[in-house]
């Protein structure tokens, strides 16, 4: 049997999901009577040198815990946000064993054993226990998958735990999995995994599973259509990196990654609503420049320390003088605050939030709206705005909303435009900077009575002010 899978994988803790499970938009969403309980033992095969995987292919064999066995393949993967889609062909087995004939009739046009005339290895097994519950939701069909269990390698004996949940339409549309993927993400923290068990299992082998974050940029095609997959690019590119900020890289580098990616899904956002009238995206504008915020003062915080260190004359006492103490221990708590927002999962909420929004929304004429020329149109409303006088940190942001959103763009034009920016850019954000050191010396000097510090804090005052200049 051959059909399209289109599911949503992502990951939550245990408290959590009891949380979910008790809450009311889910209590209606489950069917009655529609809980069961499985114990699946899936078998992943390749050849000895990985063709399936080369070819885009994953091979199992699946012990379904009732007498009953399956051999699936599952190919041409789409992963976009932990929303992936695919083929997926099963067929039926009287046992457990790898079968590699009985595909090419149903839909892959070739037989396995094209690939792998030698036959095939087993790679590493999935042991779950899995907990499904039927959906209707707006309309749509849903299965509720729970997995506990773990991924255990043939090869090397490594093991991995897996702790996820999966929402797989039955009937209905993308357009309402997101509109329930972003309920979810209001009401608990969730995180987007964007593996799926074979590759994790590859990675257990040793074996490269990562997937390249996309790059999108807008084309001459409908307007909700370009903006939303541009805008599920970038959100892409920013959940990646939140995880890896969350996997204790606080580099400079990663936290800088962190918020490039997060400013591009700003400017969409702007962008969007733009166009909206209802105000849908209102709210997650809010949600990012609250982690925006959050992040800059960590960079801000960072700054000061640097700063600081080109004025301090103490040598290798550096790190004892009260300034430097002090300075570190605000950067460790504007880090802690840092990764609270990101453990909360708000950016994943504002992810689903806004494509559930995107595709939600009506625009008045948007069946004549194209992609590009409404850019351009938005892009020089933003310009005339740059021009007027702004304060410099006003001037910056919208000067970034520019840049990001013009990169975004295919059309030179644009491009010209993001790099005739750069130097006026670099300008603003000297000033905006210093502007906002000084602020926080300000906030500093209010919470101590520390002669040291007003003494200190006057020498980095009088750094700031000049470099205004």
């Amino acid at each position: 049997m051959k059909n399209k899978e289109v599911e949503l994988k992502v990951l939550i803790s245990r408290q959590d999901l009891r949380k979910l499970l008790n809450a009311n938009f889910m209590k209606e969403a489950i069917v009655e009577n529609s809980k069961a309980k499985h114990n699946l033992i899936s078998s992943y095969y390749d050849t000895e040198d990985l063709y399936f995987k080369k070819n885009g292919i994953a091979y199992r064999v699946r012990d379904k815990g009732d007498g009953t066995f399956e051999a699936t393949v599952k190919t041409g993967k789409k992963n976009q946000g932990g929303v992936t889609e695919r083929i997926e062909i099963n067929i039926p087995l009287e046992k457990d064993e790898a079968v590699l004939e009985g595909f090419g009739p149903l839909g892959l046009g070739y037989e396995l054993t094209e690939l792998a005339p030698d036959g095939v290895t087993r790679l590493f097994t999935v042991d779950v226990e899995r907990t499904t519950y039927d959906l209707e939701f707006e309309g749509s069909t849903f299965e509720l998958a729970i997995d506990k269990g773990k991924i255990t390698s043939e090869l090397t004996k490594n093991k991995d735990k897996i702790d996820e949940i999966e929402i797989e339409i039955k009937e209905g549309s993308v357009k309402k999995l997101l509109k329930l993927a972003a309920l979810i993400a209001k009401t608990v923290p969730i995180f987007i995994e964007s593996r799926s068990k074979f590759a994790r299992g590859l990675v257990l082998i040793g074996e490269d599973a990562t997937y390249p974050v996309v790059k999108r940029k807008m084309e001459a095609a409908p307007i909700r259509t370009e903006l939303l997959e541009s805008f599920t690019a970038r959100g892409n590119a920013a959940l990646a990196a939140q995880s890896i900020v969350m996997n204790n890289n606080l580099s400079d580098d990663a936290i800088k990654e962190l918020a490039k990616q997060t400013e591009s899904m700003l400017s969409h956002m702007l962008m969007a609503s733009e166009l909206d009238s209802k105000g849908l995206f209102e709210e997650y504008i809010d949600m990012v420049r609250e982690i925006l915020h959050v992040i800059y003062r960590v960079l801000d915080l960072r700054n000061m320390l640097a700063l600081w260190r080109t004025v301090d004359t103490q040598g290798k006492a550096f790190s004892k003088t009260t300034m430097s103490i002090t300075l570190q221990d605000n950067i460790s708590k504007a880090e802690e605050v840092l990764l609270e927002h990101l453990n909360l999962g708000k950016l994943t909420a504002i992810f689903y939030g806004v494509q559930a929004a995107l595709t939600a929304s009506e625009w008045d004429n948007e069946e004549y709206m194209e992609a590009t020329s409404v850019t351009r149109a938005v892009l020089k409303k933003w310009q005339d705005a740059l021009d007027i006088e702004n304060r410099p940190e006003d001037a910056i942001v919208l000067a970034d909303n520019i840049m990001y959103l013009a990169r975004n763009i295919d059309a030179k034009y644009a491009e010209k435009l993001a790099n005739n920016l750069k130097k006026k850019r670099s300008s603003l954000a000297a000033k905006a900077l210093a502007k906002r050191l000084e602020q926080e010396l300000i906030r500093m000097l209010q919470l101590t009575n520390s002669k040291y510090i007003y003494r200190d804090a006057g020498v980095l005052l009088g750094m700031l002010i000049a470099k205004k200049k």
